[in-house]
């Protein structure tokens, strides 16, 4: 059993893992606490070093709102498709964080 990151509160709605076993991926929408309208703030995918246990770099920010429903790296693992609620879509380049909307 692992464990990724003390004290991690966001609400998690998918994983996946890369191709090699290396990473694991989480799509999250990060929890605040407010009064009136969406208690989320963003949504965020997180990659952890599966030999570490360590998130490696900043969490890669999705710019729509909507919660993360799938995601599928590509088989060399340098990319990762994202499929959010609402039919949303859009692949990371995980060397340069770029983000491609489809």
């Amino acid at each position: 059993m692992a464990h990724f990151q003390e004290g991690f509160t966001d609400a998690v709605t998918a994983v996946a893992f890369s191709p090699d076993g290396s990473r694991l991926a989480a799509g999250s929408m990060r929890l605040l606490v407010r009064e009136k309208g969406n208690p989320f703030d963003r949504t965020l995918i997180h990659l952890w070093s599966t030999r570490d246990n360590r998130e490696g770099l900043p969490p890669l920010e999705i710019t729509r709102y909507g919660s993360v429903d799938e995601l599928v790296f590509s088989p060399d693992g340098l990319r990762l498709a994202v499929a959010q609620s609402g039919q949303r879509a859009c692949v990371f380049d995980l060397r340069t964080r770029a983000e491609t909307v489809l």
